[in-house]
């Protein structure tokens, strides 16, 4: 649970940063995001 609450927590500052205008903050917000969604989508190893 901790892990999820961490990613969770860095999405929230990425997110923070985007308002503020930093596009920096996108580009690290997008791997979260991808790698959050993978293993519904059944995309990983062996696929």
């Amino acid at each position: 649970m901790a892990g999820i609450l961490d990613r969770m927590s860095e999405v929230t500052r990425n997110l923070s940063a985007i308002e503020q205008g930093n596009a920096h903050a996108a580009e690290q917000l997008l791997p979260l995001v991808y790698d959050e969604l993978r293993p519904g989508l059944g995309v990983g190893a062996g696929q």
